[in-house]
């Protein structure tokens, strides 16, 4: 698929990029950039760049999409507290979703030409639009434009339906607790898992990495941010890094007896969905 659009550039609307991109490529941008800054600052202008998106990621899956309204369907449930009624009368699943979408998604201020706003409002979400004019001829639109789940990547994707799980056993629906919520949380790790999907690598603390992961990532139990072990997959004595990649949030019964006691094979066939980080972990030195 492709996305055209012309847009302007300057270095302080770096941060505004609606795109992720692989941190090898972050050289040959910033080359590219500081090139095209020197140009516009010559010339006094923002020079106008005809941009091309491609995607060349994988989307994310239906199974992903089925489960966040899942979710979004207990967490409104929960929140009218079992009792339905008309859409104006009771908190729905669309309502909860776009109020995450205002709090979460990501968004970008860029200028639109007019022949190109209808392929661009047609895969991205314009929250806002202010007509631009030449000669008192429309030329095109400042907008704003938001990314909604339906253009995220699977990884995107992981970390939306985390924090609805995360909000779900914050405000007392636990997984471990209820069979309804129970298999979803099982099978959307297994789904982690198999895609080889490790969540929040950028958190630099371990307060962070708790506050981020609340759930016992083996059991599903509720431990906040204060409570359970940060466990280490391979100790830092063993040659461990003290990092994401190497951490799990566990309760004190997974960590102290389950994997203490028992070991790493024995904890890998109870709670599967963790096999490929723990082997990952194991497997790698400092």
């Amino acid at each position: 698929m492709k996305i055209k659009f012309i847009a302007t550039w300057d270095k302080q609307r770096k941060g505004n990029l609606l795109l992720d991109y692989k941190e090898k490529h972050e050289k040959e941008l910033d080359k590219f950039f500081s090139k095209l800054e020197a140009l516009q600052i010559k010339k006094n202008e923002l020079k106008e760049l005809e941009v091309t998106v491609e995607y060349h990621y994988k989307k994310r899956t239906l199974d992903q999409n089925a489960l966040m309204w899942s979710l979004y369907a207990i967490e409104a449930n929960e929140q009218n507290g079992g009792v339905s009624g008309h859409a104006d009368q009771v908190v729905t699943s669309a309502e909860l979703y776009n109020a995450d979408l205002d709090q979460h998604a990501k968004r970008a201020t860029i200028f639109i030409a007019k022949e190109y706003f209808d392929s661009v409002s047609s895969s991205w979400k314009v929250v806002e639009k202010k007509p631009i004019y030449k000669k008192e001829e429309l030329y095109g639109y400042q907008a704003t434009v938001m990314l909604t789940t339906s253009k995220m990547t699977t990884v995107q994707m992981a970390y939306w339906i985390d924090r609805i799980f995360n909000r779900l056993a914050y405000n007392g629906v636990q997984v471990a607790d209820s069979s309804e919520i129970q298999n979803y949380w099982q099978k959307w790790r297994g789904f982690l898992n198999d895609n080889a999907i490790t969540l929040h690598a950028e958190a630099d603390s371990h307060k962070k990495y708790k506050r981020a992961n609340p759930i016992c990532e083996a059991t599903g139990v509720y431990l906040g941010d204060t409570g359970g072990h940060l466990a280490h997959i391979r100790s830092e004595g063993a040659g461990g890094a003290d990092m994401p990649d190497n951490w799990l949030h566990l309760s004190l019964h997974a960590h102290l007896v389950i994997q203490h006691q028992q070991g790493w094979e024995h904890f890998k066939k109870l709670f599967p969905h963790l096999k490929d980080k723990i082997e990952k972990a194991l497997g790698a030195r400092k």
